[in-house]
């Protein structure tokens, strides 16, 4: 079994702002409702450009802005 083209999926978090703990329920229920929650499938095979158009098309004010940051951490799982 090839593990490398397993899909793995992940939530992300669209923060607005740094926190210094983590979110309570009330506020990460506000946030799934914002819509700043979400659940991203990818392959570890996918180039960084692919895992980029997967996080831009799920959050659309990403689009624009240098992801190669985040998408290098991605890699690493």
């Amino acid at each position: 079994m090839s593990h490398a083209t397993r899909n793995l999926s992940r939530t992300f978090v669209l923060l607005d702002r740094r926190l210094i703990a983590v979110p309570s329920p009330a506020e990460l229920s506000r946030m799934m409702t914002a819509g700043k929650v979400k659940e991203i499938s990818f392959t570890k095979s996918q180039n960084a450009d692919v895992i980029g158009t997967n996080l831009t098309a799920a959050f659309p004010s990403l689009a624009g802005k240098d992801l190669t940051r985040y998408v290098s951490y991605l890699k690493t799982f």
